[in-house]
């Protein structure tokens, strides 16, 4: 939950997203020139607001003790994972950096954004003990090695212990390690192919670092068990360069309620057998496999339907 708070107030992204630099704008390459009007940022707006939502009502029902909402929750943050690599992509096309200048450009605007705000999350809940979130009873010591591992947000390579709203930055962050690289190689290689390529090499990494676990191991301890959900946002980058028809602004509506029934059917059906080594390793990728198609619906800008006029 973290994670999607972290970009619930004023986003410096979206006023990238507004004020695309003018060199970008004329670039043949660059999606930058591609018309991007109020429309297209109120669209980016609702998707965030879908996963904000999903997020803060499965963390309320948790918490009042309602049953039946299975994990909308992680699909919420699950559909910021590619959001945010779609607006992050698009913050580095503006900065019109490149090389090393780019890269420590983006860590440093990174860090100084998620940091602060995390260490002072982690540390209010130690020092006035608040119970976990989905958790039934009181306050629990998670230990000083799984603290410090909470503070530098490198839980899931410690195998330690998340405070409960936390589980999700620490892929954020380091996904942000390897975004800046990705985003030079693609806008050199500027193909749908090459898109798709490193998405695929994406799921292959992420299958083989499944497949060398042990069956019971937590799916959020595995470094890259969300790179496909990343990689969608930079898929979806790729395909805003794409020309696509328009369609009624109310399919994007039904399709967002779709997503949220479909992945509702899965976590029923198959995902709730989590006994299952099988089973664990689907969870993650199916649900990027749908965030992925929701970007796809996108016309012309990709990951949002554009109203008709």
């Amino acid at each position: 939950m973290q994670s999607v708070l972290n970009h619930s107030g004023p986003d410096p992204e979206r006023a990238d997203v507004a004020a695309v630099d003018s060199r970008l704008a004329h670039s043949p390459r660059s999606v930058a020139s591609f018309n991007r009007n109020s429309r297209d940022l109120a669209n980016l707006d609702f998707l965030r607001s879908v996963a904000v939502s999903l997020v803060f009502v499965d963390h309320l029902a948790a918490a009042a003790g309602v049953r039946g909402l299975g994990g909308i929750g992680r699909l919420g943050v699950l559909i910021f994972f590619v959001h945010t690599s779609l607006v992050l992509m698009l913050s580095m096309e503006r900065m019109g950096l490149s090389g090393f200048r780019l890269y420590s450009a983006f860590l440093v605007r990174r860090v100084f954004r998620i940091y602060p705000l995390s260490i002072l999350a982690v540390l209010a809940v130690v020092i006035f003990r608040v119970p976990a979130v989905s958790g039934a009873g009181g306050f629990e010591w998670i230990g000083w090695p799984a603290l410090f591992s909470n503070i530098l947000l490198i839980q899931n390579l410690t195998h330690s212990k998340s405070v409960d709203f936390l589980w999700s930055l620490p892929f954020e962050m380091q996904m942000y390690l390897v975004l800046p690289f990705l985003f030079l190689l693609l806008t050199r290689y500027s193909s749908l192919m090459s898109a798709s390529v490193v998405w695929l090499l994406g799921i292959t990494i992420a299958s083989a670092e499944w497949a060398f676990q042990p069956g019971t191991a937590d799916m959020n301890h595995l470094l890259t068990s969300y790179f496909p959900c990343f990689l969608a946002g930079i898929f979806a980058w790729r395909m805003m360069a794409s020309k696509c028809p328009r369609f009624s602004g109310i399919l994007w509506i039904l399709f967002v309620l779709l997503l949220v029934v479909a992945f509702r059917a899965l976590d029923d059906s198959i995902l709730s057998r989590d006994s299952h080594r099988l089973a664990q390793w689907i969870k993650p990728q199916s649900r990027a496999l749908f965030v992925r198609n929701l970007c796809r619906s996108r016309p012309c800008d990709v990951a949002l339907l554009r109203s008709s006029p």
